[in-house]
């Protein structure tokens, strides 16, 4: 009887290692509270994220982050690894994904997509792995704001710090945001800029292989509404 106590010890030690060990990457979801954030044994690379407290900053006014506060996210790395309930800041200015350890700010590096509940998305999801396109590449983060079986409308959004010049009064700086939005395809990989204009976006989703047809059908599409535009593409229509 006790040899076979002692075998099941060992057995059940063996399983309780093997839930904590956090080295090889998996397809398991864990909890990022329980990793190690030393450098040393981290299931993920990380590198500095913004410091708001630099000089730099001090006179610049709003925010270079999409939300002021820590939002929890489902977080999945390029190796595999996934996580539930990750605070995390969505860094504008750097395109990076920060989380918070003793008071700084890291910048998560080899991210896949973050994904949380959103009240104008319903779903924000933000993603990394898009084929190269002007000044951005396959590291580049794009929230996607619709999608159908052959296409993704992504959105890109490109922070920068701004400056108002005055007569008489000093220069007021201010991270402001421009929209830069994406037509991806699913089939060919083929990604294309768009700007909410008729024109211009009927122009890319023919290179998509959707006919002039289907865009004139829809008669009361407002083109420069984005939520106009992902409900249209959200649809589903098939191409011809």
């Amino acid at each position: 009887m006790k040899p076979f106590i002692f075998l099941m010890l060992i057995v059940y030690c063996s399983g309780v290692f093997a839930q904590r060990n956090v080295g090889a990457p998996t397809r398991s979801i864990g909890s990022f509270s329980a990793t190690s954030l030393t450098g040393g044994n981290d299931p993920f690379t990380y590198g500095q994220g913004i410091d708001l407290n630099n000089a730099k900053y001090s006179d610049v006014s709003g925010s270079p982050c999409l939300k002021q506060d820590f939002t929890a996210a489902f977080v999945a790395f390029k190796n595999g690894k996934q996580y539930t309930n990750v605070p995390v800041k969505f860094d504008m200015l750097h395109n990076e994904i920060d989380i918070e350890k003793n008071g700084t700010l890291l910048s998560l590096m080899d991210i896949d997509s973050i994904s949380y509940p959103d009240s104008n998305y319903q779903n924000m999801i933000l993603k990394s792995g898009y084929p190269s396109i002007s000044e951005h590449d396959a590291s580049s983060i794009y929230q996607i704001v619709a999608q159908n079986n052959k296409i993704q409308l992504l959105k890109y959004y490109h922070c920068h710090i701004s400056t108002i010049k005055s007569l008489g009064f000093p220069d007021k700086t201010s991270f402001d945001v421009d929209n830069q939005y994406y037509l991806f395809n699913k089939a060919t990989k083929a990604i294309e800029q768009v700007k909410l204009n008729k024109k211009s976006f009927s122009s890319a989703i023919a290179d998509m292989g959707y006919s002039k047809a289907e865009m004139d059908k829809n008669k009361n599409i407002d083109f420069k509404n984005e939520k106009d535009v992902a409900d249209l593409i959200s649809a589903g229509d098939k191409p011809r």
